[in-house]
């Protein structure tokens, strides 16, 4: 849900409205962690 939604413009500080996490740097690595899925060369490919 995070990836997805700062995908669609949102901003951290709505994310963390929504999601409860407690720290920025904790929802960055979600965000980032998704992001590994699309953001890469195989999706480049698409492979």
């Amino acid at each position: 849900m995070a990836t997805s939604a700062a995908r669609a413009g949102a901003t951290e500080a709505q994310i963390i409205n929504q999601t409860g996490h407690k720290s920025l740097p904790v929802l960055r690595r979600y965000i980032e962690r998704g992001s590994l899925f699309t953001d890469n060369a195989a999706a480049k490919l698409g492979l």
